[in-house]
Formats: C-alpha cells, structure tokens, sequence
C-alpha cells in the first residue's frame, strides 16, 4: 500500500456553549484554527507537504483521497472539549475508510492536559500530542514516512516526551526533550496555504503561554514557563507582508495574544513601526486589566487597535481572591474602570468577560451586577458564563478543596462531561441554572447585535451567512467595505 496523504483537520464544535450571545447574533460561527495553521507552516518550512480540512466548513471525504488502497496520516487539533463530538466521529469515519490509516490528536489546552488519559475519551486514536505541537507532527511525520502504520517500528528516541503511541494495548512516551515553537523565527506565515479563507479572517500571533495562575484558565501551569511573544518587527512585517499577499487597500485581523503585555518601549516600536501603514490596519486583541497604562489604549488605537477583550471576569473582592485573579482588588477594579473609560473615549469597543465561579452566591454576583450597571455607558459588549471545569486547571487538580469549603458541585449529567469538562453549581448557595440565568440577565442588559456582529467580525471567531445583515446594522463609521473576506 502507498503511503499517500499528511491531513490536517480542523474538526466543526458541535457542543455549544454556554450561549454568551444570548440572542445577540443569529448567524453561524465558525474559528480559525491558528494552532492547526501554524503546523502546516512548520511542516511547509521544512518541506513536507500537507493538507488542511477544516470541517466546519468543508467535507472530509470531498477534500482528500478515501480510497482503500493508501495509508494517510490524520492529526485532529481538538481545541477543546466542544469539538469532542464531531471529532470521534471524524476519527471512526478514516478507521472505517482504512483501518491501517493513523490518527493522530492533538490541542494544547485540551489534549494537553489530558496526555494519555485522552485515550480513554478517543480510544480509536493511535497518537496523542500533549502541548505545543509543531516539532511533534513533524517528527511524527518523519517516523511515518519511515516506518509507515507499524508503530511497533517507530524509534522513540527520535520522539518528544509530549508524544504517546499506543501499541498493542499499552501506552509509550517519547523520550527527547519537549519542544516549543521558537516565535522568534516567526515573520510570516502564508496565508495561501490555508483553506477557506473566503471565510476566515487571519490572525496575527502575538503570544504564547501565560505568566499567571487564574484558577479557571488552561492557559497556566505547563505553559508558565514557556511564555514569550513574537518581536515588534516580525509582527509588523507579518501585517505588511499580509497587505501585499491579499492585494488589500485595508487589512482587518485578530492580534493572537495569550497576553498582550506590552512594554513603555514596545509601544513606542509599534507607534513607529505600524505607523506607516496605520491607515491601512484594524485589529482585535486582548489584555488583562493589570497589563493597562494610562494613555496605551490612545496609542494603539492610532496604529489600528478597534476592539479588545478584558478579562475582569468578576466585580466582588471576595471572588476576585478565590479565581487568583489579583491580590489587590479594589485596586484592580479601580484599574479596570479606568481600561474602559479610556477605550470609550478614544473609539475602542470594550468586550468584557465575566465568569461565575466556585464560591459565587447570589451577594457576589450581585456586586458584579451593580458594578456592570455603574460601567453601562462605556461597556460595548460582554460575555457572562458560569465556569467550566477544564482538566488540568486549578481547579480541576484541587476540586475538592472548592467542593468541601463552598459546596461546588459537578453536574455529571452534561452533554461534556465525556470529554472531561465539567459544568457545576458554583456553591451552596447558587445553582447552575441560577448562574446561567444572572449570564442571560447581563448579557441582555448591555449587549446589542450591532456591537456584537461588528466584534465578532474580527475573528477569529468569523460570522459566516450573515454578511450583509452586519453592513445594514453598522454605523457607517464601523463598515469596512474593503475588508477581505468578506464576501
């Protein structure tokens, strides 16, 4: 049999989420996949060639060879556990097809934190990335080109310590060094290998790994120590170089950022280096409260900064200290307040986000109502959920400390309880369905479709059948006719 084809698939979220839209966009989403597209750059650098289906928007078997008669390699990025679903049975359709095809899965802030245990919720998978995974497809890649489907062949000497085979029943690791993608080689990614970008807008990646330790986010422990950010230079040139591949008079994009935490002189070498082509750029990020200083929001705004997130993600002291989200609060709400009265004043739309979360009662997402009702003018959008428990977070490591001091509870009934996500009532005091119904509540309070269609049309959440409701709606002064993709 001939070893044919590398796919790479971008699997479609068939579990919704906790709906933070709330009624505000009745149009479909699909998400850019940057981890899955930074891969196939990593392969393409290093001359292997392969293809990319992303099925949310397109068809597995009308993209690729099905044929019975040739072995391919498949690597899912599962994401998280909202794509679940649809990738078992992605992966039960290519066994079907031919069993000797290899799936590998892989997602760095899922997967990851399942390593080998992600063989228990995908047990017809033959491979598991754990982390970052771009040095281990490639490796992978080299081992299958070698040895083809037998993994019993496979050197796993010449694989990372985040690679797991199961062979035979039993479960083996890779033995070299884990590692990252170096973001200071990062200067251009190309856009043309990528599929369907009629309906994606591109994303520019800023940063990788976080520094901090919020209790809810995957984003921490593994991924503290490998924190890092891309050069001012390679992001400039990564905006220009995108200008002349579209053949854009304006390019539109999402600022890729774990944590946009800019420096006095970084801002100065964006101020200069983005403002030859400030006209020409509008972007999307987001930043944690403590990252902001007074007049930073002016400055990004000349260089094309139009809409960012901010975590604030509660208003109660007492809840702020439980999510380890700051040791001061009421000096980082003071901070908060003045994030968003600056992005209001200089034209940026402020998205928030807020969580409910283990130890919340009805007196503390009350004192996240009355400050929410307090920032009402100069708030453009929000999204309020209660937590999900992720594996690999604090709170999924230390739950019971949650369940015996507030009274959390797993809802084991939930449609992602499978994957290993869990939804909860977040205490003794405050429900499930009570902390869904303050979410709807807020979210109705201050959101409106306009300003929600026109965030969201940054990606890389992409609003896809819905175009020309979204250019009606807007203010003249947030229509961009010219931006790409949107057709």
């Amino acid at each position: 049999m001939p070893f044919n084809q590398v796919v790479l698939i971008n699997p479609a979220r068939t579990v919704q989420k906790n709906s933070h839209l709330n009624g505000c966009l009745d149009a479909e989403e699909v998400f850019f996949n940057f981890g899955l597209f930074s891969i196939q750059q990593y392969l393409h650098m290093n001359n292997v060639r392969s293809i990319v289906v992303d099925c949310q928007i397109e068809k597995l078997w009308d993209k690729i060879d099905s044929s019975n008669d040739s072995i391919s390699l498949f690597c899912i990025s599962i994401i998280s556990a909202f794509n679940g679903p649809d990738s078992n049975k992605i992966i039960d359709e290519i066994k079907e097809i031919n069993k000797n095809n290899l799936v590998v899965i892989g997602g760095q802030h899922f997967i990851g934190h399942l390593g080998k245990s992600a063989f228990d919720i995908f047990p017809e998978a033959d491979i598991a990335v754990s982390g970052e995974g771009e040095d281990a497809v490639y490796r992978i890649v080299e081992q299958w080109k070698m040895y083809g489907n037998d993994l019993r062949k496979w050197i796993l000497d010449e694989l990372p310590e985040n690679c797991f085979l199961k062979i035979n029943g039993g479960i083996y690791q890779g033995v070299m060094e884990y590692r990252v993608c170096d973001m200071k080689n990062i200067d251009f990614y190309d856009y043309s290998l990528y599929p369907t970008t009629n309906c994606l807008f591109p994303s520019i990646e800023y940063s990788r790994g976080c520094p901090f330790h919020c209790t809810f986010c995957a984003n921490t422990r593994n991924n503290k120590k490998y924190f890092r950010n891309r050069s001012v230079i390679s992001i400039c040139n990564s905006a220009k170089k995108l200008l002349e591949q579209l053949g854009l008079m304006r390019l539109k994009f999402y600022m890729q950022a774990s944590h946009f935490s800019i420096s006095n002189k970084d801002i100065e070498d964006f101020y200069i280096a983005l403002g030859s082509i400030a006209g020409k750029i509008e972007w999307r990020t987001e930043m944690r409260v403590d990252s902001y200083r007074p007049g930073i929001l002016r400055k990004l705004h000349e260089v094309g900064l139009r809409v960012v997130d901010i975590g604030v993600d509660s208003a109660s002291h007492n809840t702020l200290n439980i999510m380890k989200k700051t040791n001061n609060p009421s000096e980082y709400l003071t901070t908060a307040s003045l994030l968003i009265k600056e992005a209001y004043e200089v034209g940026i739309i402020c998205k928030i986000n807020m969580l409910i979360h283990p130890g919340d009662t009805k007196e503390t997402i009350a004192e996240t109502e009355n400050w929410l009702i307090e920032h009402k003018a100069i708030i453009k959008a929000i999204s309020v959920s209660p937590v999900l428990i992720f594996p690999g977070t604090e709170l999924d490591l230390n739950f019971s400390h949650y369940q015996d001091l507030y009274g959390t509870r797993k809802i084991e009934s939930s449609e992602l309880a499978h994957y290993g996500v869990y939804e909860v009532d977040p205490s003794f005091y405050l429900s499930n369905t009570e902390a869904k119904e303050f979410s709807i509540k807020m979210c109705r309070f201050i959101n409106n479709k306009d300003n929600y269609a026109y965030i969201k049309s940054f990606g890389y959440h992409k609003i896809v059948n819905n175009t020309s409701k979204i250019k009606e709606k807007l203010p003249d002064s947030q229509v961009n006719t010219t931006t790409p993709f949107l057709n």
